[in-house]
């Protein structure tokens, strides 16, 4: 037995069944790698804790300065 082709059966259905299942898989990993993508664009391209470290550094700076003036 191949990867992802599944053999045997007398009139060849099951080799069809095989090969659209393996389509099938493909085509749900190419969907799911470009909505990860398109999600990623949509926030800009920037991880969650590179967003959380920004607003906890500006938090601070603006402390700083507010106490400062």
């Amino acid at each position: 037995m191949r990867a992802g082709i599944v053999t045997g059966g007398t009139t060849g259905d099951s080799t069809a069944i095989g090969i659209m299942s393996a389509r099938r898989d493909r085509e749900y990993e190419r969907d799911r790698r470009d909505r990860e993508r398109r999600e990623r664009s949509r926030r800009g391209g920037y991880s969650q804790g590179s967003v959380n470290t920004a607003a906890i550094a500006g938090a601070v700076i603006g402390a700083i300065i507010a106490k400062n003036t």
